[in-house]
Protein backbone atom coordinates (compact mmCIF):
# COMPACT_ATOMS: atom_id res chain seq x y z
CA UNK A 1 0.00 0.00 0.00
CA UNK A 2 1.29 3.45 -0.85
CA UNK A 3 0.54 4.62 2.69
CA UNK A 4 3.22 2.30 4.12
CA UNK A 5 6.48 4.32 4.09
CA UNK A 6 8.63 1.27 4.93
CA UNK A 7 7.37 -0.75 1.96
CA UNK A 8 7.90 2.23 -0.33
CA UNK A 9 11.49 2.66 0.85
CA UNK A 10 12.21 -1.03 0.17
CA UNK A 11 11.19 -0.42 -3.43
CA UNK A 12 13.27 2.74 -3.78
CA UNK A 13 10.47 5.27 -3.32
CA UNK A 14 11.19 7.94 -0.70
CA UNK A 15 9.34 11.08 0.29
CA UNK A 16 10.81 14.15 -1.46
CA UNK A 17 8.38 16.77 -0.08
CA UNK A 18 4.75 17.33 0.68
CA UNK A 19 2.19 20.14 0.77
CA UNK A 20 -1.18 20.41 2.48
CA UNK A 21 -3.07 21.48 -0.64
CA UNK A 22 -5.29 18.93 -2.31
CA UNK A 23 -3.45 18.58 -5.64
CA UNK A 24 -0.04 19.23 -7.15
CA UNK A 25 -0.74 20.40 -10.69
CA UNK A 26 2.67 21.23 -12.15
CA UNK A 27 6.36 20.59 -11.41
CA UNK A 28 9.47 22.19 -12.95
CA UNK A 29 13.24 22.09 -12.21
CA UNK A 30 15.12 25.38 -12.15
CA UNK A 31 18.73 25.86 -13.26
CA UNK A 32 19.96 25.84 -9.63
CA UNK A 33 18.34 22.44 -9.00
CA UNK A 34 15.33 23.63 -7.03
CA UNK A 35 11.96 22.10 -7.76
CA UNK A 36 8.99 24.48 -8.08
CA UNK A 37 5.44 23.21 -7.80
CA UNK A 38 1.98 24.66 -8.38
CA UNK A 39 -1.15 23.47 -6.61
CA UNK A 40 -4.94 23.50 -6.85
CA UNK A 41 -7.56 24.45 -5.76
CA UNK A 42 -5.66 27.10 -3.78
CA UNK A 43 -3.22 27.88 -6.58
CA UNK A 44 -0.15 28.26 -4.38
CA UNK A 45 3.40 28.24 -5.79
CA UNK A 46 6.08 26.37 -3.77
CA UNK A 47 9.85 25.94 -3.98
CA UNK A 48 11.51 22.68 -2.81
CA UNK A 49 15.28 22.36 -2.16
CA UNK A 50 17.16 20.30 -4.75
CA UNK A 51 17.59 17.46 -2.22
CA UNK A 52 13.99 17.62 -1.04
CA UNK A 53 12.44 18.64 2.24
CA UNK A 54 9.85 21.16 3.44
CA UNK A 55 8.88 23.71 0.76
CA UNK A 56 8.94 27.48 0.84
CA UNK A 57 5.99 29.63 -0.19
CA UNK A 58 6.73 31.70 -3.29
CA UNK A 59 3.16 32.95 -3.68
CA UNK A 60 -0.11 32.27 -1.91
CA UNK A 61 -3.42 32.37 -3.81
CA UNK A 62 -7.03 31.33 -3.35
CA UNK A 63 -9.53 29.57 -5.63
CA UNK A 64 -6.93 29.11 -8.35
CA UNK A 65 -5.06 26.50 -10.36
CA UNK A 66 -1.43 26.63 -11.47
CA UNK A 67 -1.79 25.38 -15.05
CA UNK A 68 1.83 25.61 -16.21
CA UNK A 69 5.39 26.46 -15.10
CA UNK A 70 8.09 27.63 -17.54
CA UNK A 71 11.74 27.80 -16.25
CA UNK A 72 14.18 30.29 -17.82
CA UNK A 73 17.97 30.12 -18.20
CA UNK A 74 18.64 32.88 -15.66
CA UNK A 75 17.02 30.91 -12.80
CA UNK A 76 13.68 32.70 -13.01
CA UNK A 77 10.42 31.16 -14.21
CA UNK A 78 6.90 32.02 -15.35
CA UNK A 79 3.75 30.59 -13.79
CA UNK A 80 0.34 30.52 -15.48
CA UNK A 81 -2.46 30.77 -12.89
CA UNK A 82 -6.21 30.54 -13.52
CA UNK A 83 -8.62 31.95 -10.94
CA UNK A 84 -12.18 30.64 -10.88
CA UNK A 85 -14.91 30.47 -8.26
CA UNK A 86 -16.25 26.97 -7.68
CA UNK A 87 -15.81 23.94 -9.90
CA UNK A 88 -15.68 25.13 -13.51
CA UNK A 89 -14.82 22.77 -16.36
CA UNK A 90 -12.33 24.58 -18.56
CA UNK A 91 -12.10 21.77 -21.13
CA UNK A 92 -15.20 20.80 -23.09
CA UNK A 93 -15.12 17.08 -23.87
CA UNK A 94 -17.59 15.07 -25.95
CA UNK A 95 -19.69 12.51 -24.17
CA UNK A 96 -19.33 8.82 -25.03
CA UNK A 97 -22.21 6.43 -25.46
CA UNK A 98 -21.88 2.69 -26.13
CA UNK A 99 -24.63 1.33 -28.37
CA UNK A 100 -25.16 -2.44 -28.75
CA UNK A 101 -27.04 -3.08 -32.00
CA UNK A 102 -25.77 -6.62 -32.47
CA UNK A 103 -25.92 -9.60 -30.14
CA UNK A 104 -22.34 -10.59 -30.91
CA UNK A 105 -19.29 -8.50 -31.62
CA UNK A 106 -18.03 -5.16 -30.30
CA UNK A 107 -20.33 -2.31 -29.35
CA UNK A 108 -20.57 0.82 -31.43
CA UNK A 109 -18.99 3.87 -29.77
CA UNK A 110 -20.83 7.13 -30.44
CA UNK A 111 -19.42 10.56 -29.58
CA UNK A 112 -22.08 12.99 -28.47
CA UNK A 113 -21.77 16.64 -27.56
CA UNK A 114 -22.43 17.42 -23.94
CA UNK A 115 -24.97 20.01 -22.96
CA UNK A 116 -23.57 23.50 -23.57
CA UNK A 117 -21.92 25.06 -20.53
CA UNK A 118 -21.73 28.77 -19.77
CA UNK A 119 -18.58 30.58 -20.83
CA UNK A 120 -15.60 30.83 -18.54
CA UNK A 121 -16.15 33.65 -16.05
CA UNK A 122 -12.83 33.63 -14.19
CA UNK A 123 -9.53 35.31 -14.92
CA UNK A 124 -5.96 34.31 -15.70
CA UNK A 125 -2.59 35.80 -14.88
CA UNK A 126 1.01 35.11 -15.80
CA UNK A 127 3.45 35.76 -12.95
CA UNK A 128 7.22 36.09 -13.34
CA UNK A 129 9.28 34.77 -10.43
CA UNK A 130 12.83 36.21 -10.65
CA UNK A 131 15.78 34.30 -9.23
CA UNK A 132 16.20 37.08 -6.69
CA UNK A 133 13.29 39.36 -5.92
CA UNK A 134 9.55 39.44 -5.66
CA UNK A 135 6.93 37.96 -8.03
CA UNK A 136 5.60 40.29 -10.72
CA UNK A 137 2.31 40.02 -12.65
CA UNK A 138 3.11 40.49 -16.34
CA UNK A 139 -0.18 39.55 -18.04
CA UNK A 140 -3.80 39.56 -16.88
CA UNK A 141 -6.82 38.35 -18.86
CA UNK A 142 -10.43 38.53 -17.68
CA UNK A 143 -12.86 35.87 -18.92
CA UNK A 144 -9.96 33.91 -20.49
CA UNK A 145 -8.55 30.61 -19.30
CA UNK A 146 -4.84 29.84 -19.80
CA UNK A 147 -3.58 26.36 -20.71
CA UNK A 148 0.11 26.27 -21.61
CA UNK A 149 3.25 28.48 -21.69
CA UNK A 150 6.16 28.30 -24.16
CA UNK A 151 8.97 30.47 -25.51
CA UNK A 152 9.74 31.76 -28.98
CA UNK A 153 12.99 33.70 -28.84
CA UNK A 154 12.48 36.36 -26.19
CA UNK A 155 8.71 36.16 -26.46
CA UNK A 156 6.46 34.26 -24.09
CA UNK A 157 3.69 32.28 -25.83
CA UNK A 158 0.38 31.38 -24.21
CA UNK A 159 -2.48 29.21 -25.41
CA UNK A 160 -5.76 30.24 -23.86
CA UNK A 161 -9.42 31.01 -24.31
CA UNK A 162 -12.42 29.16 -25.63
CA UNK A 163 -11.95 30.17 -29.28
CA UNK A 164 -8.39 29.06 -29.88
CA UNK A 165 -6.73 32.24 -28.65
CA UNK A 166 -2.96 32.51 -28.72
CA UNK A 167 -1.39 35.36 -26.75
CA UNK A 168 2.14 36.45 -26.01
CA UNK A 169 4.31 38.77 -23.97
CA UNK A 170 7.34 40.74 -25.05
CA UNK A 171 9.50 41.24 -21.92
CA UNK A 172 11.75 43.77 -23.69
CA UNK A 173 8.96 46.10 -24.82
CA UNK A 174 6.85 45.02 -21.80
CA UNK A 175 3.66 44.67 -23.81
CA UNK A 176 1.09 41.98 -24.48
CA UNK A 177 0.87 40.32 -27.88
CA UNK A 178 -2.04 38.69 -29.69
CA UNK A 179 -1.49 36.14 -32.45
CA UNK A 180 -3.86 34.97 -35.14
CA UNK A 181 -6.09 32.37 -33.51
CA UNK A 182 -7.33 28.96 -34.52
CA UNK A 183 -10.81 28.33 -35.92
CA UNK A 184 -11.30 25.63 -33.30
CA UNK A 185 -11.94 26.03 -29.60
CA UNK A 186 -9.31 25.55 -26.90
CA UNK A 187 -5.67 25.12 -27.85
CA UNK A 188 -5.00 23.03 -24.77
CA UNK A 189 -1.31 22.14 -25.31
CA UNK A 190 1.68 22.95 -27.48
CA UNK A 191 5.15 21.55 -28.16
CA UNK A 192 8.07 23.18 -30.03
CA UNK A 193 9.02 21.59 -33.36
CA UNK A 194 12.01 23.87 -34.08
CA UNK A 195 12.40 26.50 -36.73
CA UNK A 196 9.77 28.74 -35.18
CA UNK A 197 7.07 26.07 -35.47
CA UNK A 198 4.87 24.69 -32.67
CA UNK A 199 2.53 21.72 -32.66
CA UNK A 200 -0.83 22.65 -31.12
CA UNK A 201 -3.30 20.24 -29.53
CA UNK A 202 -6.85 21.28 -30.34
CA UNK A 203 -9.89 20.36 -28.35
CA UNK A 204 -13.53 20.33 -29.50
CA UNK A 205 -13.19 19.11 -32.18
CA UNK A 206 -10.04 17.12 -31.34
CA UNK A 207 -7.12 17.53 -33.70
CA UNK A 208 -3.65 18.92 -34.28
CA UNK A 209 -2.58 22.27 -35.71
CA UNK A 210 0.70 24.00 -36.47
CA UNK A 211 1.62 27.48 -35.30
CA UNK A 212 4.47 28.81 -37.42
CA UNK A 213 6.59 31.94 -37.15
CA UNK A 214 8.50 31.09 -40.34
CA UNK A 215 8.62 33.50 -43.26
CA UNK A 216 5.63 33.32 -45.62
CA UNK A 217 4.89 35.02 -48.97
CA UNK A 218 1.72 36.52 -47.48
CA UNK A 219 0.68 36.83 -43.87
CA UNK A 220 -3.01 36.69 -43.16
CA UNK A 221 -4.87 37.88 -40.07
CA UNK A 222 -8.61 37.37 -39.57
CA UNK A 223 -10.41 39.18 -36.77
CA UNK A 224 -13.09 37.70 -34.60
CA UNK A 225 -16.71 38.77 -34.90
CA UNK A 226 -16.98 42.49 -34.14
CA UNK A 227 -20.28 43.80 -32.79
CA UNK A 228 -21.45 47.22 -34.05
CA UNK A 229 -24.32 47.14 -31.46
CA UNK A 230 -26.96 47.65 -34.17
CA UNK A 231 -27.40 47.05 -37.88
CA UNK A 232 -25.28 49.58 -39.75
CA UNK A 233 -23.81 50.52 -43.10
CA UNK A 234 -20.03 50.24 -43.16
CA UNK A 235 -17.95 53.26 -44.07
CA UNK A 236 -14.20 53.68 -44.31
CA UNK A 237 -11.73 51.82 -42.13
CA UNK A 238 -8.49 53.66 -41.43
CA UNK A 239 -5.12 52.79 -39.97
CA UNK A 240 -3.87 56.02 -38.34
CA UNK A 241 -0.22 54.98 -38.49
CA UNK A 242 1.78 52.38 -40.37
CA UNK A 243 5.47 51.61 -39.80
CA UNK A 244 7.58 49.32 -41.94
CA UNK A 245 4.84 48.70 -44.53
CA UNK A 246 3.04 50.86 -47.07
CA UNK A 247 -0.74 51.11 -47.20
CA UNK A 248 -0.68 50.14 -50.88
CA UNK A 249 0.95 46.81 -49.96
CA UNK A 250 -1.96 45.79 -47.70
CA UNK A 251 -5.10 43.98 -48.75
CA UNK A 252 -8.24 44.08 -46.63
CA UNK A 253 -11.42 42.02 -46.96
CA UNK A 254 -14.66 42.25 -44.98
CA UNK A 255 -17.65 40.01 -44.31
CA UNK A 256 -20.87 41.01 -42.52
CA UNK A 257 -23.70 39.25 -40.74
CA UNK A 258 -27.01 40.26 -39.19
CA UNK A 259 -26.84 37.28 -36.82
CA UNK A 260 -24.37 36.45 -34.06
CA UNK A 261 -23.55 32.90 -35.20
CA UNK A 262 -19.82 32.34 -35.65
CA UNK A 263 -20.24 30.17 -38.77
CA UNK A 264 -23.61 30.74 -40.45
CA UNK A 265 -25.16 33.74 -42.15
CA UNK A 266 -21.97 35.55 -43.21
CA UNK A 267 -21.78 37.39 -46.52
CA UNK A 268 -19.02 36.47 -49.01
CA UNK A 269 -15.67 38.12 -48.43
CA UNK A 270 -15.53 41.49 -50.20
CA UNK A 271 -12.24 43.20 -50.98
CA UNK A 272 -12.12 46.82 -49.84
CA UNK A 273 -10.67 49.38 -52.24
CA UNK A 274 -8.14 52.00 -51.18
CA UNK A 275 -9.35 55.57 -51.49
CA UNK A 276 -8.44 58.74 -49.62
CA UNK A 277 -5.90 56.91 -47.48
CA UNK A 278 -8.46 54.35 -46.24
CA UNK A 279 -10.16 51.11 -47.22
CA UNK A 280 -13.72 51.57 -48.45
CA UNK A 281 -16.52 49.75 -50.23
CA UNK A 282 -20.19 50.39 -50.86
CA UNK A 283 -23.16 48.24 -49.94
CA UNK A 284 -21.79 46.36 -46.93
CA UNK A 285 -24.40 46.24 -44.16
CA UNK A 286 -24.83 44.15 -41.03
CA UNK A 287 -24.82 44.02 -37.26
CA UNK A 288 -21.53 42.08 -37.08
CA UNK A 289 -18.39 42.39 -39.18
CA UNK A 290 -15.07 40.58 -39.45
CA UNK A 291 -11.96 41.52 -41.40
CA UNK A 292 -9.19 39.61 -43.13
CA UNK A 293 -5.89 41.47 -43.53
CA UNK A 294 -3.13 40.35 -45.93
CA UNK A 295 0.42 41.61 -45.36
CA UNK A 296 3.26 40.78 -47.82
CA UNK A 297 6.07 38.62 -46.53
CA UNK A 298 8.62 41.27 -47.56
CA UNK A 299 7.50 43.36 -44.57
CA UNK A 300 9.58 41.71 -41.85
CA UNK A 301 9.42 44.36 -39.14
CA UNK A 302 6.27 46.45 -39.23
CA UNK A 303 3.60 47.93 -36.98
CA UNK A 304 -0.05 48.64 -37.73
CA UNK A 305 -1.89 50.85 -35.26
CA UNK A 306 -5.43 50.20 -34.03
CA UNK A 307 -7.90 50.57 -36.88
CA UNK A 308 -10.68 53.15 -36.85
CA UNK A 309 -14.01 51.82 -38.17
CA UNK A 310 -16.57 54.32 -39.44
CA UNK A 311 -20.17 53.23 -39.88
CA UNK A 312 -23.65 54.70 -40.16
CA UNK A 313 -26.18 53.00 -37.84
CA UNK A 314 -29.54 51.96 -39.20
CA UNK A 315 -31.95 54.87 -39.03
CA UNK A 316 -34.72 54.19 -36.50
CA UNK A 317 -37.90 56.22 -36.42
CA UNK A 318 -38.57 58.63 -33.56
CA UNK A 319 -41.21 57.83 -30.96
CA UNK A 320 -43.74 60.12 -29.33
CA UNK A 321 -43.47 59.60 -25.58
CA UNK A 322 -45.69 62.46 -24.34
CA UNK A 323 -48.35 64.73 -25.84
CA UNK A 324 -50.27 67.30 -23.77
CA UNK A 325 -53.01 69.78 -24.63
CA UNK A 326 -52.97 72.38 -21.86
CA UNK A 327 -56.19 73.78 -20.39
CA UNK A 328 -57.39 76.71 -22.54
CA UNK A 329 -56.96 80.42 -21.82
CA UNK A 330 -53.36 80.07 -20.67
CA UNK A 331 -50.34 81.59 -22.38
CA UNK A 332 -46.69 80.64 -22.22
CA UNK A 333 -43.85 83.04 -21.42
CA UNK A 334 -40.82 81.07 -22.70
CA UNK A 335 -37.76 81.01 -20.51
CA UNK A 336 -34.53 82.26 -21.98
CA UNK A 337 -32.15 79.78 -23.54
CA UNK A 338 -29.37 78.77 -21.12
CA UNK A 339 -25.97 80.22 -22.03
CA UNK A 340 -23.55 78.01 -23.89
CA UNK A 341 -21.08 76.42 -21.50
CA UNK A 342 -17.63 77.11 -22.92
CA UNK A 343 -15.86 75.30 -20.06
CA UNK A 344 -15.43 71.52 -20.26
CA UNK A 345 -14.31 69.20 -17.49
CA UNK A 346 -11.76 66.41 -17.84
CA UNK A 347 -14.56 63.86 -17.31
CA UNK A 348 -16.53 65.32 -20.24
CA UNK A 349 -13.47 65.11 -22.45
CA UNK A 350 -12.71 61.49 -21.51
CA UNK A 351 -16.31 60.26 -21.49
CA UNK A 352 -18.37 62.55 -23.74
CA UNK A 353 -22.12 62.05 -23.74
CA UNK A 354 -23.82 61.78 -27.17
CA UNK A 355 -24.85 65.25 -28.45
CA UNK A 356 -23.99 66.73 -25.05
CA UNK A 357 -22.13 69.73 -26.42
CA UNK A 358 -24.63 70.60 -29.15
CA UNK A 359 -26.97 73.58 -28.89
CA UNK A 360 -29.95 71.60 -30.25
CA UNK A 361 -29.77 69.00 -27.49
CA UNK A 362 -33.40 67.95 -26.76
CA UNK A 363 -32.71 67.75 -23.04
CA UNK A 364 -31.56 71.37 -22.95
CA UNK A 365 -34.67 72.49 -24.82
CA UNK A 366 -36.91 70.47 -22.53
CA UNK A 367 -35.30 71.98 -19.45
CA UNK A 368 -35.79 75.47 -20.88
CA UNK A 369 -39.47 74.79 -21.61
CA UNK A 370 -40.18 73.40 -18.14
CA UNK A 371 -38.75 76.59 -16.63
CA UNK A 372 -41.18 78.78 -18.59
CA UNK A 373 -44.04 80.67 -16.92
CA UNK A 374 -47.74 80.19 -17.63
CA UNK A 375 -50.08 83.19 -17.26
CA UNK A 376 -53.87 83.61 -17.78
CA UNK A 377 -54.69 84.74 -21.30
CA UNK A 378 -58.24 84.42 -22.73
CA UNK A 379 -58.28 82.61 -26.07
CA UNK A 380 -54.73 81.20 -25.84
CA UNK A 381 -53.94 77.49 -26.24
CA UNK A 382 -50.69 75.58 -25.54
CA UNK A 383 -49.82 72.15 -26.95
CA UNK A 384 -46.66 70.34 -25.80
CA UNK A 385 -44.98 67.06 -26.85
CA UNK A 386 -41.88 65.01 -26.10
CA UNK A 387 -40.18 63.11 -28.92
CA UNK A 388 -37.39 60.53 -28.52
CA UNK A 389 -35.10 59.61 -31.37
CA UNK A 390 -32.97 56.51 -30.58
CA UNK A 391 -30.22 57.75 -32.92
CA UNK A 392 -30.11 61.29 -31.51
CA UNK A 393 -31.06 62.85 -34.88
CA UNK A 394 -32.12 66.50 -35.04
CA UNK A 395 -35.90 66.82 -35.55
CA UNK A 396 -38.29 69.41 -36.97
CA UNK A 397 -42.03 69.45 -36.18
CA UNK A 398 -45.12 70.45 -38.13
CA UNK A 399 -48.32 70.68 -36.04
CA UNK A 400 -51.69 70.84 -37.81
CA UNK A 401 -55.41 70.81 -36.97
CA UNK A 402 -58.62 70.29 -38.99
CA UNK A 403 -62.32 70.39 -38.03
CA UNK A 404 -63.91 67.00 -37.54
CA UNK A 405 -65.68 66.02 -40.77
CA UNK A 406 -63.46 68.09 -43.08
CA UNK A 407 -60.34 67.16 -45.07
CA UNK A 408 -58.33 70.38 -45.02
CA UNK A 409 -55.50 70.66 -42.51
CA UNK A 410 -54.33 74.00 -41.11
CA UNK A 411 -50.65 74.15 -40.15
CA UNK A 412 -50.06 76.02 -36.89
CA UNK A 413 -46.29 75.33 -36.79
CA UNK A 414 -44.15 74.38 -39.80
CA UNK A 415 -40.74 72.69 -39.45
CA UNK A 416 -40.24 74.14 -36.00
CA UNK A 417 -37.46 72.89 -33.75
CA UNK A 418 -39.48 73.74 -30.61
CA UNK A 419 -41.38 70.94 -28.89
CA UNK A 420 -44.47 73.09 -28.28
CA UNK A 421 -46.86 75.41 -30.12
CA UNK A 422 -48.96 78.32 -28.83
CA UNK A 423 -51.89 79.76 -30.80
CA UNK A 424 -55.12 81.73 -30.46
CA UNK A 425 -58.48 79.98 -30.67
CA UNK A 426 -60.57 83.16 -31.04
CA UNK A 427 -60.55 82.90 -34.84
CA UNK A 428 -61.49 79.21 -34.88
CA UNK A 429 -65.05 78.03 -35.22
CA UNK A 430 -66.49 76.04 -32.34
CA UNK A 431 -66.31 72.29 -32.47
CA UNK A 432 -64.00 69.27 -32.29
CA UNK A 433 -60.67 69.45 -34.10
CA UNK A 434 -58.40 66.58 -35.04
CA UNK A 435 -54.65 67.14 -34.56
CA UNK A 436 -51.52 65.63 -36.07
CA UNK A 437 -47.79 65.99 -35.54
CA UNK A 438 -45.40 65.44 -38.45
CA UNK A 439 -41.80 64.75 -37.40
CA UNK A 440 -38.99 65.11 -39.96
CA UNK A 441 -35.33 64.25 -39.39
CA UNK A 442 -32.75 66.90 -40.23
CA UNK A 443 -29.02 67.08 -40.87
CA UNK A 444 -26.54 65.54 -40.22
CA UNK A 445 -28.57 62.51 -41.31
CA UNK A 446 -28.10 62.15 -45.12
CA UNK A 447 -31.12 63.53 -46.98
CA UNK A 448 -31.81 60.20 -48.69
CA UNK A 449 -32.11 58.48 -45.30
CA UNK A 450 -34.14 61.09 -43.41
CA UNK A 451 -37.38 59.73 -42.05
CA UNK A 452 -40.67 61.62 -41.85
CA UNK A 453 -43.33 60.20 -39.59
CA UNK A 454 -46.87 61.37 -38.87
CA UNK A 455 -48.49 60.89 -35.47
CA UNK A 456 -52.24 61.15 -34.97
CA UNK A 457 -52.50 63.05 -31.69
CA UNK A 458 -55.25 63.96 -29.23
CA UNK A 459 -58.39 65.82 -30.22
CA UNK A 460 -58.76 69.54 -29.48
CA UNK A 461 -62.11 71.02 -28.46
CA UNK A 462 -62.74 74.69 -29.22
CA UNK A 463 -65.67 76.09 -27.20
CA UNK A 464 -66.58 79.78 -27.09
CA UNK A 465 -70.15 79.45 -25.78
CA UNK A 466 -70.70 79.74 -22.02
CA UNK A 467 -72.81 77.16 -20.18
CA UNK A 468 -76.45 77.75 -19.38
CA UNK A 469 -77.84 77.92 -15.84
CA UNK A 470 -81.08 75.97 -16.12
CA UNK A 471 -82.36 76.09 -12.52
CA UNK A 472 -81.56 77.66 -9.14
CA UNK A 473 -82.95 77.14 -5.66
CA UNK A 474 -82.27 78.82 -2.29
CA UNK A 475 -83.67 77.50 0.97
CA UNK A 476 -82.84 77.50 4.64
CA UNK A 477 -82.86 74.37 6.74
CA UNK A 478 -81.58 73.74 10.28
CA UNK A 479 -79.88 77.10 10.45
CA UNK A 480 -78.00 76.79 7.10
CA UNK A 481 -78.52 78.31 3.66
CA UNK A 482 -78.57 75.77 0.81
CA UNK A 483 -77.98 77.04 -2.73
CA UNK A 484 -78.65 74.56 -5.57
CA UNK A 485 -77.66 75.30 -9.18
CA UNK A 486 -78.34 73.17 -12.27
CA UNK A 487 -76.66 73.84 -15.61
CA UNK A 488 -75.61 72.40 -18.95
CA UNK A 489 -73.13 73.05 -21.75
CA UNK A 490 -73.39 72.24 -25.44
CA UNK A 491 -69.78 71.09 -26.03
CA UNK A 492 -67.66 70.96 -22.87
CA UNK A 493 -67.98 69.22 -19.55
CA UNK A 494 -68.96 71.41 -16.63
CA UNK A 495 -66.23 72.27 -14.16
CA UNK A 496 -68.02 73.78 -11.12
CA UNK A 497 -69.65 76.84 -9.62
CA UNK A 498 -68.51 79.86 -7.64
CA UNK A 499 -70.93 81.38 -5.12
CA UNK A 500 -70.35 84.95 -3.79
CA UNK A 501 -72.56 86.55 -1.11
CA UNK A 502 -72.67 90.35 -1.01
CA UNK A 503 -71.38 90.27 2.59
CA UNK A 504 -68.02 88.99 1.27
CA UNK A 505 -68.53 85.26 1.87
CA UNK A 506 -67.30 83.15 -1.05
CA UNK A 507 -67.18 79.39 -1.85
CA UNK A 508 -66.22 77.23 -4.84
CA UNK A 509 -67.86 73.87 -5.48
CA UNK A 510 -66.05 71.52 -7.90
CA UNK A 511 -68.03 68.30 -7.31
CA UNK A 512 -71.72 67.86 -8.20
CA UNK A 513 -74.50 66.50 -6.06
CA UNK A 514 -74.03 62.94 -7.37
CA UNK A 515 -70.29 63.04 -6.63
CA UNK A 516 -69.18 62.43 -10.26
CA UNK A 517 -68.13 65.37 -12.42
CA UNK A 518 -68.56 63.52 -15.71
CA UNK A 519 -71.28 65.26 -17.73
CA UNK A 520 -72.24 68.34 -19.68
CA UNK A 521 -75.28 68.63 -17.42
CA UNK A 522 -74.76 68.68 -13.65
CA UNK A 523 -76.33 69.91 -10.40
CA UNK A 524 -74.28 71.58 -7.63
CA UNK A 525 -75.26 72.35 -4.03
CA UNK A 526 -73.46 74.73 -1.64
CA UNK A 527 -74.22 74.99 2.09
CA UNK A 528 -73.49 78.16 4.16
CA UNK A 529 -73.87 78.23 7.94
CA UNK A 530 -76.20 80.96 9.18
CA UNK A 531 -73.32 82.85 10.78
CA UNK A 532 -71.68 83.33 7.34
CA UNK A 533 -74.87 84.60 5.69
CA UNK A 534 -75.52 87.31 8.30
CA UNK A 535 -76.34 90.60 6.61
CA UNK A 536 -76.29 89.16 3.06
CA UNK A 537 -79.16 90.29 0.83
CA UNK A 538 -78.06 88.76 -2.51
CA UNK A 539 -75.81 86.07 -3.96
CA UNK A 540 -74.01 85.88 -7.30
CA UNK A 541 -73.70 82.41 -8.90
CA UNK A 542 -71.09 81.75 -11.62
CA UNK A 543 -71.11 78.46 -13.60
CA UNK A 544 -67.89 77.38 -15.39
CA UNK A 545 -67.18 74.80 -18.09
CA UNK A 546 -63.81 73.14 -18.78
CA UNK A 547 -63.15 75.48 -21.73
CA UNK A 548 -63.01 78.41 -19.33
CA UNK A 549 -66.37 79.90 -20.36
CA UNK A 550 -68.70 81.17 -17.62
CA UNK A 551 -72.25 82.43 -17.11
CA UNK A 552 -73.70 84.08 -14.01
CA UNK A 553 -76.90 85.08 -12.30
CA UNK A 554 -77.83 87.00 -9.12
CA UNK A 555 -80.52 85.96 -6.65
CA UNK A 556 -82.00 87.66 -3.63
CA UNK A 557 -81.32 86.12 -0.25
CA UNK A 558 -84.28 86.08 2.13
Amino acid sequence: KIGNDALLVERGVTLFGEIRDRNVRKLARLTDGRIVAGSAPKGNVYSFPAVGGPPLFLQENRDAEVVDLLPLDDGSFYAGIVFSAGDIFRLSKPGIEAKDDAKDGPKDIIFKDREPKPGFTGRSTVVRFPAEGFPENVIGKTGVSLYRLARHGDWLLLTAGEQGDAFGYDPVARRSLTFAGSASAQLSDLAPLGGGRFLMLRNNAPGLAVMSFADAPVRELETKRLDLNQSSELGAIRFPRLRGVELSALKLEASTNYGSDELEGWSPWSELKQRDGAFQTAGLRGRYVRYRLHVPGSATDFQIDKAMQFYLPQNRRPTLSDFRIFPPNQALVPAGEPPVNVVATVGQMLFPAPRDAKDDNPEKRKGSFLSSQVIPSPGSQIVYWTMNDPDGDALAYTFSIRPDGRDTWTDLAVRSTDNYVQFETGGLAEGLYLTRLVVAEQAPRPSAQRLTYTFETDNLLVDHTPPVITATDLKRNNGSLFITVAGRDALSLLEGIEVVLNNGTRDIMMHPADGLLDGREETFTVEFPEAKTSGATSVEIILYDEAGNASSTRLAVK
